[in-house]
């Protein structure tokens, strides 16, 4: 996943104004340190501020204590120790977090796949590797009232 493997995760998806996503803070689930590091860079280079985390239990941990809480969550699905259904589950628990807005980061893309992630509270479901789509869906959910 390099830039010259795939440019689209360097060129940013729209313009944007100096400061325009400069106080959206958006919370990053991801197990693959790897894949981590390419969405943290992507979303940092359109303005979000970006908390992350490594799996679904440490994102918990994070997230439940957070204050102010993120505008939005960005989870994987497939993590080990809470998976992101377990942490979205959780997420909709607490009322405190209840109504965070929570987009699926998965390669787990079928009808059952997302059937599933939406029994469990995700508000979107986008595929690895779709940066556009992506940060179309954060600014869809993180766009100011």
């Amino acid at each position: 996943l390099t830039k010259n493997n795939h440019p689209e995760w360097a060129e940013k998806a729209h313009d944007t104004s100096p400061g325009d996503d400069e106080d959206k803070h958006v919370f990053l689930a991801e197990d693959s340190a790897f894949f981590r590091r390419h969405v943290e860079n992507a979303l940092k280079e359109e303005g979000y501020i970006v908390t992350s985390a490594v799996d679904g239990q440490e994102a918990w941990d994070k997230l439940k204590d957070m204050d102010p809480l993120p505008d939005a969550v960005i989870t994987d699905v497939e993590m080990p120790n809470m998976n992101g259904l377990e942490f979205c589950q959780a997420i909709r628990a607490d009322s405190r977090t209840a109504n965070l807005p929570v987009i699926a980061l998965t390669s787990l893309a079928s009808d059952e796949d997302v059937a599933r992630g939406k029994a469990a509270g995700i508000d979107d479901y986008q595929v690895k590797m779709d940066r556009d789509s992506l940060l179309n869906s954060i600014e869809h959910f993180t766009a100011k009232k």
